[in-house]
């Protein structure tokens, strides 16, 4: 458990232009952050700038971001992220719940559903049942994420994202709750586009009902976050 495509048109959203340019026309001011609807929960604030680097550095990226939390029918588990750049980032997301039992993980979700709405809380994709899902298996071999079971009730899609905010939900399409997990993973490649935030939102408790986050940062430098 590494440590957490559909450009509809070609209208930029306000979103689309805070991620892409680091300075907003308008105003001459640069963006702090934009606003995501989630639908049936209000809106989400997500964070939004470019990162700096030293002459001749190799800049790092936030290459994967999970979080793990109790799941019910009225509280699922929610990720933010944004993708800046000039151009669409393939991402693999993923909703996990049965997998969680081989890590020791009690009360895991039976099942698990996922859904990615982008930042007007239109839904782009849902998966309920990961091997229904397009390049699900090689996308999680090449970005390090560990493999699913054949035929469980675990979430994912691989999808190609224009510059934006978006949304993921992990839900509990069987009314039993439990603990899941939610991912994102940077399946992109080139330096036109990146994950340059990833927040989360869920049901906080003590013990196994803890709200835990885990993010993976590559590179050949340090990053500041």
């Amino acid at each position: 458990m590494p440590g957490l495509g559909i450009p509809t048109n070609t209208t930029t959203t306000p979103a689309q232009a805070a991620a892409q340019s680091p300075i907003d026309v308008a105003t001459g001011i640069i963006p702090r952050s934009v606003l995501s609807i989630v639908p049936g929960e209000g809106t989400v604030e997500i964070l939004v700038g470019t990162p700096t680097q030293a002459s001749g550095d190799t800049i790092s990226r936030l290459a994967n971001l999970s979080t793990r939390g109790r799941v019910t029918v009225e509280n699922p588990l929610i990720l933010g992220f944004a993708i800046a750049g000039n151009e669409s980032r393939a991402v693999l997301v993923r909703g996990v719940g049965p997998a969680l039992t081989r890590f020791g993980v009690a009360d895991a979700l039976p099942a698990a559903r996922l859904q990615v709405f982008d930042s007007t809380g239109a839904l782009l994709a849902t998966n309920q049942g990961w091997t229904a899902a397009s390049g699900a298996a090689a996308t999680a071999a090449t970005t390090g994420a560990f493999p699913l079971a054949a035929g469980s009730a675990d979430s994912a899609a691989v999808l190609t994202l224009a510059p934006g905010t978006y949304t993921i939900q992990v839900d509990d399409p069987r009314g039993n709750g439990g603990v899941g997990l939610a991912e994102i993973y940077d399946a992109g490649s080139g330096a036109g586009a990146r994950l340059v935030n990833v927040s989360s939102r869920g049901a906080a408790g003590a013990g196994n009902d803890a709200l835990i986050s885990g993010f993976v940062l590559e590179g050949g430098v340090s990053s500041r976050v």
